[in-house]
């Protein structure tokens, strides 16, 4: 692997990584231009990432449209703190070879002005035969450092539109950008099943909390990595308890990493014999969203998971836009609407007011629970 400064043909000197269009053109690389080396007939591809679980499951039918064109496989790069639940998530997909976490790649000193020049290329770049790196506008500068210091093709993607008004659902945001590339390709969809030896741990899990083996319960997550998203705690007390008085199937709700301040209302949930599951892995809760009969959830990660294990999901948007952000898949059905941002955490003795948008989520699921 070299260490020097190389210059491709027609590049200038300090050019590195394809530049964004300095057009309107909704690619995240010149809309004129093609990925010269970019591997069209198999090899493989270190995809980097290090957005949210939700932004990042975005990828993945992107990168399962681009095994299916390109016969490439990829080696992933994720946050830290993703790594390893991501490996036994991702392990059964044909297009993954490898997950790797920050510290098995570590790009700190591409983001320093200076330090990038010596710094060691990670392990990854060295069984790569083209990287794509996903990110906004600092991405950009660490894509044009690591194109110098590396033989093989460092493309820059914009992971998401810089403007939600319009722009579109991100998957075909990412998509368009390769097709300015001359790359073809269509995203094609992921469906995520846990593996075997996860059900008996998860079976374990939920015996532990009243529900038997054979039961498909289910699933509420009533958080979101941004508390905004939350629809108001009310509406999902009343949701929960309208569920068990329709029917006998079991209702459980999850409560992820960033969900700590939910506790009391889920506290709260189990007095009305709706139990709570904490501190799941990301393939335990696939696990329990392969087998659930229903989940409603916010604008999360884990609605996207939902959406790729096939469970018939309810995903409900308030501040941000569904056009852009909604999980795909054949089983989702979006609700949009509004609420008080500054007292949706609050949880009132009043009774719930039954809205519109509750009476159709009332609709969607009364025949998944019937």
């Amino acid at each position: 692997m070299r260490e020097k400064t190389v210059h491709r043909p027609g590049e200038k000197a300090g050019d590195g990584a394809l530049e964004p269009s300095p057009t309107n053109a909704p690619a995240g690389l010149r809309a004129d231009s093609k990925a010269p080396g970019f591997p069209l007939n198999g090899g493989r591809v270190l995809a980097i990432h290090q957005g949210a679980l939700g932004d990042f499951l975005l990828t993945l039918p992107l990168l399962h449209g681009l095994h299916h064109h390109c016969a490439v496989t990829f080696l992933l790069r994720t946050r830290e703190e993703h790594g390893d639940l991501l490996r036994d998530l991702l392990r059964q997909l044909p297009f993954v070879e490898e997950v790797c976490a920050g510290k098995e790649t570590d790009l700190t000193p591409f983001y320093h002005d200076t330090l990038w020049e010596k710094a060691p290329l990670p392990p990854s770049f060295q069984k790569a035969d083209a990287v794509i790196f996903f990110g906004q506008s600092s991405a950009r500068t660490v894509c044009q450092r690591l194109s110098r210091r590396t033989f093989c093709p460092v493309l820059w993607i914009q992971s998401f539109p810089r403007e939600e008004n319009g722009a579109g659902r991100v998957g075909q945001f990412l998509a368009d950008q390769f097709r300015s590339l001359k790359i073809p390709l269509e995203n094609v969809p992921v469906r995520l099943q846990a593996p075997d030896h996860v059900f008996p741990e998860l079976e374990s899990r939920l015996r532990s909390v009243g529900i038997e083996k054979d039961c498909a319960p289910v699933v509420l997550h009533a958080g979101s990595g941004g508390k905004r998203k939350i629809w108001p705690l009310n509406q999902w007390h009343g949701l929960a308890t309208w569920i068990g008085a329709k029917t006998s199937r079991k209702v459980v709700t999850i409560l992820g990493p960033a969900d700590s301040h939910l506790v009391p209302f889920a506290r709260e949930l189990e007095k009305h014999g709706v139990p709570s599951l904490r501190g799941l892995s990301l393939v335990q809760a696939l696990a329990l969203l392969n087998r659930a009969c229903a989940y409603v959830g916010n604008d999360s990660g884990l609605s996207h998971l939902a959406a790729m294990a096939g469970a018939p999901s309810i995903v409900i948007f308030g501040p941000t836009d569904p056009g852009v952000w909604a999980p795909e898949g054949e089983n989702v059905h979006i609700i949009r609407t509004r609420w008080d941002e500054e007292h949706n955490l609050n949880l009132s003795p009043l009774p719930v007011e039954v809205t519109p948008h509750m009476e159709t989520i009332q609709g969607l699921l009364l025949p998944l629970i019937s």
